[in-house]
C-alpha cells in the first residue's frame, strides 16, 4: 500500500511550510490560488490549486486537490490519500510504504 499525505494549508501559512515538509514519507502541501492560469501547479511538494484559499473553501480545495492528484503522473502509484491539517503530526507508525 502506498500512501500520500495531503497536508491542507493556505498562503497565510507559507512561512510554516519548511517545518511542515515531509521527513521520511511522501507528502504534498496544498494551497489555493484562484489566480492560477491552470487548474493546478506542483512546485516541489507544494501543490497550488486554482480555487479559493480560505477555510470556508475547504470542500472546493479538497475536490481540486484530489482531481489534481489523480491527474499528476508522479502520483499514479498512490493507493491511498491521508488528509492532514497543518497542526497534525505524523507518528512513525503511520509511515507505510
Amino acid at each position: 500500500m502506498k500512501i500520500l499525505f495531503v497536508r491542507v494549508s493556505c498562503q497565510k501559512e507559507e512561512d510554516l511550510w519548511p517545518s511542515l515538509q515531509a521527513r521520511g514519507f511522501q507528502q504534498v502541501i496544498i494551497c489555493g490560488n484562484p489566480k492560477l492560469k491552470t487548474n493546478y501547479k506542483l512546485v516541489g511538494d507544494i501543490l497550488y490549486l486554482k480555487c479559493r484559499d480560505g477555510y470556508d473553501a475547504l470542500p472546493e480545495k479538497m475536490i481540486s486537490a484530489f482531481n489534481a492528484l489523480l491527474d499528476i503522473e508522479k502520483f499514479k502509484d498512490i493507493d491511498r490519500f491521508l488528509k492532514l491539517d497543518s497542526d497534525n503530526k505524523v507518528r512513525s507508525s503511520c509511515k507505510v510504504d
